[in-house]
């Protein structure tokens, strides 16, 4: 059976990458309707899924949606930032509850940031907190105009 190691302690199999495979389209799926799908016992099911989530090579979380609660708008950032504030900026970044995502990366720049708000003064508000944050040399957005598909699905093998 193919399989990918995936730290010290967990290998990933065919049948585990199956289950991550559902949890993904319904992180809420009971073991034996999974069980059912994959023709395996429910008790393997709730085995393998124990020993991803213990071994925290899975986390199940519940998305918000947006446009459910007043805050429709993405905004997409990229900043420069001086090398030695760099891991200071993302952290402050990171703490702002309109932010979804950020990262430091490569390239020419070197954090991105996502974030949600409602209306034109929220991302104003957004902007005069991010302007206060020292080490920022430049940074440019752009606001999504529609959003086609937002999940973040990581594969081993």
């Amino acid at each position: 059976m193919a399989g990918t190691q995936v730290s010290d302690e967990v290998a990933i199999d065919d049948i585990d990458q199956s289950l991550i495979n559902l949890l993904r389209e319904d992180g809420r799926m009971a073991f034996t309707d999974m069980a059912k799908q994959l023709s395996i016992p429910e008790s393997t099911v709730r085995y393998r899924v124990q020993r991803l989530l213990q071994a925290d090579v899975i986390q199940i979380h519940a998305r918000l949606n947006p446009k459910k609660f007043a805050m429709p708008h993405i905004v997409t950032m990229r900043f420069n930032v001086e090398r030695s504030h760099i891991d200071a900026v993302a952290e402050a970044l990171a703490q702002l509850s309109e932010v979804q995502f950020v990262a430091i990366v490569t390239g020419h720049y070197n954090i991105i940031m996502d974030a949600c708000f409602g209306t034109h003064e929220d991302l104003l508000r957004l902007f005069e907190t991010i302007h206060a944050i020292p080490g920022i040399i430049h940074y440019d957005s752009c606001t999504a105009l529609k959003l086609l598909k937002s999940e973040y699905q990581y594969t081993v093998g």
